[in-house]
């Protein structure tokens, strides 16, 4: 009984306190930093994409090079004389 009573002022201090805050603090200004903080996140997502990108497609061309190369085996008898 006494576990649901504190659950329930817990509750109630927790919205009362967002209440008091959205009273003193202009909703704008929170709108605007909300909207700063979403558009860092997406440019950092962003940043990542592009540099993943661009490493796999760097590591690509580096593999297709080592391929282009021709191959030149040496056989059993000869020791590149």
């Amino acid at each position: 009984m006494i576990e649901r009573c504190l659950f329930t002022l817990s509750g109630l201090v927790l919205l009362a306190g967002a209440g008091a805050f959205l009273l003193y603090v202009p909703l704008f200004s929170i709108f605007a930093a909300a909207m700063l903080l979403l558009g860092m996140i997406l440019m950092f997502g962003a940043g990542v994409y592009v540099g993943a990108a661009r490493a796999s497609s760097e590591a690509g061309e580096r593999s297709s090079e080592i391929f282009r190369e021709p191959v030149l085996l040496m056989t059993a008898g000869s020791h590149g004389d």
